[in-house]
């Protein structure tokens, strides 16, 4: 039917909006009345398409739980600073910004002249405002959710950094306590424990049971754990209690794992409500590797997966945000995933959206162009949206932002993938839990996450994932359009069976990682036998042809760093005959070579060795660091040169080796696909070409050559592609979207403009019925003539596809729902021909 309007299905889940005490700059009834009205009213083409609605307050740091006394008229410290909560914490380092008292990293400011004193009954006051406008308002009930915090950030904590200190074992800003602490013994009055905390009480003991009271007399309806709090030491740091980046502690890893767990078990059972939590800044394989964060475990409470992180606005890790995302959503808890959206910041003045974004639309559909494959073998979207946060440092609440940001979640929605992209990731969820938590291998899986991160950091186009445990169970029939790539499994696991399962239905694989612990079966499809290895930490040179990205000014280094603890052991591989072998690694030290990556045509199975693709800067830094790529070349950009094998090629051509590449995700929509791309450079143009041709995205031009296309990807892009085209020749290309042309036969019609002697293949919607017009215009300025009926011949492929071969000029595209002429007919707007 012809219609633009969003379909009658389409819901975005439920809607938090995050916030702050700071909007509630007075307290008397009246005006806290206006601060919920205006929350709401600012949302409300958002709210139309939700199925919930839930407030989650940023009210101090979460010590007011712990200090909370049972007396509703108390006082409690809540977050009216700018700046860092907790000032004594900070190490001031003399003759740099962190002896600077103007820097809010040293010294907090008011966010006010005199912000209001709150007490517990205020807080009440403000809960059932928001419950009782938001109910008239939206017609839901409004779940208000409490948070609380491990760090010294957002509020003043005298519970957890002057009278607790023995929780506090983390080194990320001096502060951070850990969720398997226990606490020492106090005397103080507190709700749940009126004569003071017994000695040895467990934190997630105490946690809960001061929570179950708060929630009692102020109206709090559930509980978030802020920043990896619950799931292990410290969320932001690449390095833990079980790895240190030397070496892994595998005798510690037990107890790390049940102490973590312990939280859980006394954390739990006194809870009656779903409890929503942040997780790392990291994935699955590292929290479990560095860690020991026992999420399989983790995931069998009453919680929600961690949705993703908001740290690629604040450190351009977008790579890192979509790998911890999907592997965090590879298997879910029975309450599902949640997604996240980093708007305002109520404690450090910035707002996102407007600086850090530059009100670019990217950190919006790349999450939302990234998708699991649940149990029934479908698309799994989130289960709702969180904004981080509704209002800003100072309290205010721009209207801009809502109006600006809310077209963008909606197209995202509306064009969430329903089906499996160009290349989906096989994680293995279960598999990195029996190996890392319970078999004391976290030494083979350290590399493999960090592998993929810097990947999708330049350019590999992953934005599918399925876990072990579904993919083990599902009709492998839906990945007949996909590339699988995954860790090479060892021998005889469950694991292991997945990857045969794929190969055998013939699906593209790509498997990365040390061969070592292969069985021979799989060895003799990746090509590669074992020998000596090579020294554990060393630099190799790359032999090769297939990389294929160009740099104007400079060439980037073709040595490699190769540190074994971080790369899953050392490089033992040699072909099994060098027509398979496609990348080699020779040592700089004596010229020693070994087999890095390989292509099984016959089998379509493509295997790279991989290396740890940072600099190992240890505890110096929060991240692995990366290198200068005029010295030391990271080996994961040769991921996207090996789905070149499998029917995927997608090169860059840059001014510098130092040029920042495009994130690139093709997501599968109605049959067709969503190009995706976030363009952190504009300088830099794309080379991209598939099994059906060059991909023609709506709404752009391309030079086309060779089957491929070239493009000069815009900062930020989210458009359709049905269109591919196979012409030798070169030409611009232009694909635009038209008016149905007079006609009511018509539901979309598309025009492409510049083919010479090309084939063309175009995807229609599911059913549809398609027609095709042909004509000589070659300028995509030419108005396109109105036609309802084919004048050019064309095939349907076994696929369903429209092929129009050997075109010169313009075609044009159109097609109509099956239903929709009857329709018409019947109201009257067609004639009964």
């Amino acid at each position: 039917m012809y219609t633009y309007e969003y379909p009658k299905e389409m819901n975005v889940g439920r809607v938090c909006f995050e916030t702050s005490l700071k909007p509630f700059k007075k307290i008397d009834d009246d005006y806290i009345e206006s601060v919920c009205v205006e929350l709401f009213e600012q949302w409300k083409p958002l709210i139309d398409k939700a199925t919930g609605i839930a407030v989650m307050l940023w009210t101090s740091d979460g010590s007011e739980i712990l200090d909370y006394s049972g007396d509703i008229n108390d006082e409690f410290e809540w977050g009216r600073y700018i700046g860092v909560g907790n000032p004594k914490c900070v190490e001031r380092i003399p003759g740099t910004i962190w002896d600077d008292e103007r820097f809010l990293h040293v010294e907090p400011v008011l966010y006010i002249k005199d912000p209001p004193v709150m007490h517990y009954s205020d807080l009440a006051r403000i809960i059932a405002a928001l419950k009782r406008v938001g109910k008239r308002m939206t017609g839901f009930d409004i779940a208000v959710g409490e948070t609380f915090d491990p760090g010294p950030e957002f509020a003043y904590s005298e519970f957890k950094f002057e009278r607790h200190t023995e929780l506090n074992k983390g080194s990320i800003m001096n502060a951070w306590i850990h969720c398997a602490g226990t606490l020492n013994g106090d005397t103080r009055k507190y709700a749940a424990y009126p004569n003071g905390i017994p000695d040895g009480t467990v934190f997630g003991e105490f946690l809960s049971k001061q929570f179950a009271a708060l929630s009692k007399d102020v109206g709090f309806d559930y509980l978030w754990l802020s920043n990896g709090f619950g799931f292990s030491l410290e969320g932001w740091n690449w390095i833990g209690e079980i790895f240190d980046g030397q070496k892994v502690d595998f005798k510690n890893a037990e107890n790390v794992r049940k102490s973590i767990a312990q939280f859980w078990d006394h954390y739990t059972p006194n809870t009656d409500f779903v409890t929503e939590v942040r997780g790392s800044n990291l994935s699955t394989a590292m929290d479990i590797a560095t860690d020991g964060c026992p999420i399989d475990y983790i995931y069998q409470n009453n919680i929600i997966a961690p949705p993703n992180s908001p740290w690629a606005a604040l450190d351009s890790r977008f790579g890192l945000e979509l790998v911890g995302y999907m592997s965090h959503m590879a298997n879910v808890p029975k309450n599902g995933y949640a997604f996240r959206y980093y708007i305002h910041d109520p404690w450090w003045i910035n707002c996102p959206w407007f600086d850090r974004y530059g009100r670019s639309p990217h950190d919006i559909y790349l999450p939302l162009a990234v998708t699991r494959i649940d149990e029934n073998g479908k698309t799994q979207k989130p289960e709702g949206i969180n904004f981080l946060s509704v209002d800003d440092s100072l309290g205010n609440m721009p209207r801009r932002c809502p109006n600006e940001v809310i077209p963008h979640l909606l197209e995202s929605f509306r064009t969430y993938p329903d089906a499996p992209g160009l290349v989906t990731w096989l994680y293995p969820f279960e598999y990195y839990c029996d190996i890392g938590l319970r078999k004391g291998y976290n030494d083979r899986m350290i590399m493999d996450d960090w592998f993929i991160e810097s990947a999708i950091d330049g350019g590999f186009p992953l934005n599918t994932v399925v876990s072990d445990t579904v993919f083990s169970k599902v009709d492998v029939s839906i990945f007949k359009n996909t590339i699988i790539v995954c860790p090479v499994p060892m021998a005889d696991s469950d694991f292991e069976k997945c990857v045969f399962k794929a190969i055998d239905a013939k699906i593209p694989v790509l498997l990365y990682g040390n061969t070592k612990y292969a069985s021979e079966k799989l060895l003799s499809y990746i090509g590669v036998r074992h020998t000596e290895k090579l020294a554990g930490n060393d630099d190799y040179k790359i032999i090769t042809d297939i990389y294929k990205d160009r740099y104007e000014s400079a060439s980037p280094a073709n040595i490699f760093r190769h540190e074994a603890i971080l790369s899953n052991g050392g490089l033992c591989e040699i072909g099994n005959g060098d027509s398979l072998v496609v990348v080699k690694a020779q040592s700089v030290s004596d010229g020693t070579e070994r087999a890095y990556a390989t292509y099984n045509e016959k089998d379509n199975v493509c295997w790279i060795r991989g290396s740890f693709p940072y600099y190992n800067g240890g505890p110096d830094f929060h991240l692995p660091q990366p290198y200068n790529f005029r010295e030391k070349f990271a080996t994961s950009r040769l991921m996207r040169p090996m789905l070149s094998f499998l029917g995927v090629s997608i090169s860059f051509d840059a001014f510098s080796p130092e040029d920042k590449l495009p994130l690139i995700l093709a997501s599968a929509f109605k049959n067709g696909y969503y190009f995706t791309s976030f363009s952190k450079d504009e300088t830099v143009r794309t080379d991209i070409s598939t099994r059906l041709g060059a991909p023609i995205i709506m709404n752009t031009s391309s030079v086309v050559e060779n089957n491929t296309a070239t493009y000069s990807l815009p900062k930020c892009l989210h458009e359709e592609c049905r269109v591919f085209v196979k012409q030798a020749d070169k030409s611009k290309i232009t694909c635009r979207v038209e008016t149905i042309g007079d006609y009511m036969e018509n539901d979309r019609r598309i025009s492409v403009t510049g083919l010479v002697n090309a084939d063309v293949v175009l995807i229609p919607e599911p059913g549809t019925t398609c027609r095709v017009y042909a004509d000589t215009a070659t300028n995509a300025n030419f108005v396109v003539p109105f036609w309802v009926d084919s004048n050019t011949d064309f095939e349907i492929d076994e696929n369903g596809n429209v092929v129009v071969k050997n075109v010169t000029g313009r075609l044009s595209f159109a097609w109509q729902k099956d239903n929709t002429t009857e329709f018409y007919k019947q109201e009257g707007l067609i004639k009964q021909l």
